[in-house]
């Protein structure tokens, strides 16, 4: 069945020495596999860069329910990236989302309000001129919503430790390690009231950041299921140091 369908690339993988399988959250059928023959050729209609980590795609593509890799027929951007495409910082935190996505989106079923959640972030982070660095902890904070875990919001000067496992914030340090010190909480309690565009986050340095990324990576593994490493972590502090 030909179908058309806008689609966020996640990850790429070589098949053989010109082909590969790349994934692809859709709007209308969840995240897919597809094999694209060929896609590593010079004269190729289909290549492989076209699949750069979040990149909003239109599909005209052969889907058959039964399969575990479906075909395309055509394809383009929709809208292209320009500044992230260009942009090393925020290159850099496509790769790291994109990454994300790929390991927590799991079924081939259509989410409305995660894909569309997804799409705009993507495009606001393709414009955004301020505050770039910030953009992968709010996110992250915001994705929340959309799978399921997203922190109670009782933040105050006597709720100043947040729990990572209980996602909500207590008066007193929990018996365990899984939470954030005062300064930290604070920091993230801004992050998760926020609803603005604006990522501007006050009185923060980089190991702060660092910090809050590594507890919102903590948090996830703490609610979601074989949630594992991730690769380009490291680097992606590097980058931000």
């Amino acid at each position: 069945m030909l179908v058309k369908t806008k689609g966020i690339a996640l990850h790429q993988i070589n098949y053989s020495d010109t082909s590969i399988i790349c994934y692809i959250y859709t709007e209308k059928y969840g995240k897919l596999n597809f094999l694209v023959k060929g896609a590593k050729r010079k004269n190729a209609n289909i290549k492989a860069n076209f699949f750069q980590p979040l990149f909003i795609l239109e599909l005209d593509i052969y889907y058959r329910s039964n399969k575990n890799f479906q075909q395309i027929r055509e394809l383009k951007y929709a809208p292209l990236l320009t500044n992230m495409a260009n942009d090393m910082i925020k290159k850099s935190i496509s790769l790291f989302i994109a990454e994300i996505l790929y390991r927590i989106i799991k079924e081939e079923e259509p989410n409305g309000a995660l894909f569309g959640f997804i799409s705009n972030s993507i495009q606001l982070l393709d414009h955004l001129d301020k505050n770039v660095i910030n953009f992968h902890l709010f996110f992250l904070t915001r994705l929340t919503k959309f799978i399921g875990f997203l922190p109670e919001n009782n933040y105050s000067a006597r709720n100043c430790y947040f729990d990572l496992i209980k996602g909500k914030f207590d008066n007193n340090i929990p018996s365990h390690r899984h939470y954030m010190d005062k300064e930290i909480t604070r920091v993230f309690a801004n992050i998760l009231s926020n609803t603005s565009h604006d990522y501007r986050i006050d009185l923060i340095n980089n190991n702060i950041r660092t910090t809050i990324l590594e507890k919102l990576i903590e948090y996830y593994q703490i609610h979601l299921e074989g949630f594992s490493n991730i690769k380009s972590l490291d680097v992606f502090k590097e980058i931000f140091r």
